[in-house]
């Protein structure tokens, strides 16, 4: 993943923060992806489906803010597909964020990195994390791990140092489960094939212990498709006051103190109806600008982060 490291910066304060002083949370940022909105359009997410006889889309983007202890991260999921079929179709399908400085046409893609997983599964030979025990050449026990999914080996390695996931040929996630199987030098584990998101923005703080994080979503522009599937569009905070995006104004996710690591999630869903003639036509549209903020013990709450993003689901045959 490339990333980017600047200096430490002092964050934009808020008025009426947490009473810590005029000193915000300051910042090392490693990784940053996304365009800020000064610099104009962020993520940027559309299915089209243009011409020919049918055409199937289904639009599904998420983008989740989360923290640890000292770690603010937003992570892009995509799950979204665009299908055309007769004489004349087109189609395009595409997730991805276009990064930061204005002078740069840079994009991150993310398409159908979906955020899920599958497991955990055990079966030997098929389903499996297996660390078999053996001596090398100069008389050392080492460990060698295969891992294994739906038949197809997907990560080795001659030496074991220890993780608990690796990633494999397929580019997805393989995470080490319980054991379910030892045979003399052999012991095989469950196993947890996972679809990560893209991790856009990384920001490791350097203003002591991060206490909350905050998604202020103003939606600019809307279009729900009449007639069509009504979108389902959304502002989440797991500790509560969630919010529908299917109208214009600004909408607030309030402080998440708890479940950090769960953070707060904005979900996009546009499912049209599948057309197959010229009254099956739709746009769907969604614009919206986002601002991420975090707390911490002593400064006063801060705004970190600001994007644009944007996403359109269009039939037009």
């Amino acid at each position: 993943m490339t990333s980017h490291t600047f200096n430490t910066v002092a964050g934009t304060t808020a008025t009426g923060g947490t009473g810590g002083g005029a000193a915000g949370v300051t910042s090392n940022v490693v990784t940053d992806l996304v365009a800020d909105q000064s610099e104009g359009s962020g993520f940027v997410h559309n299915q089209v489906c243009n011409g020919g006889s049918s055409a199937n889309a289904d639009t599904i983007m998420g983008l989740q803010y989360t923290a640890s202890s000292s770690t603010l991260r937003l992570i892009a999921t995509d799950d979204s597909l665009a299908t055309g079929t007769g004489s004349g179709a087109t189609r395009f399908d595409y997730a991805y964020a276009r990064g930061p400085n204005s002078t740069s046409n840079a994009q991150t893609t993310y398409n159908d990195q979906t955020g899920g997983s599958n497991g955990p599964q055990g079966t030997s030979g098929s389903y499996e994390w297996l660390e078999t025990q053996y001596t090398d050449g100069e008389g050392f026990t080492e460990t060698r791990i295969d891992v294994r999914w739906n038949s197809v080996f997907v990560f080795q390695a001659m030496i074991y140092v220890g993780q608990g996931s690796v990633t494999g040929s397929d580019g997805l996630t393989y995470t080490k489960g319980s054991q379910f199987n030892t045979s003399g030098s052999e012991t095989r584990y469950q196993l947890t094939q996972s679809d990560p998101g893209k991790s856009m923005y990384v920001n490791q703080t350097t203003s002591g212990t991060i206490t909350g994080i905050r998604m202020k979503v103003t939606v600019n522009n809307v279009n729900n498709a009449s007639g069509n599937i009504a979108p389902l569009r959304s502002l989440t905070n797991t500790a509560g006051g969630n919010h529908s995006l299917t109208a214009t104004g600004t909408f607030d996710s309030g402080w998440l103190t708890s479940n950090m690591s769960t953070g707060l999630n904005i979900v996009v869903r546009h499912l049209p109806n599948i057309a197959g003639s010229s009254s099956g036509n739709c746009t769907y549209l969604f614009q919206a600008s986002v601002e991420l903020w975090a707390r911490a013990s002593g400064v006063s709450d801060t705004k970190v982060k600001d994007f644009l993003m944007s996403a359109s689901t269009i039939i037009a045959l």
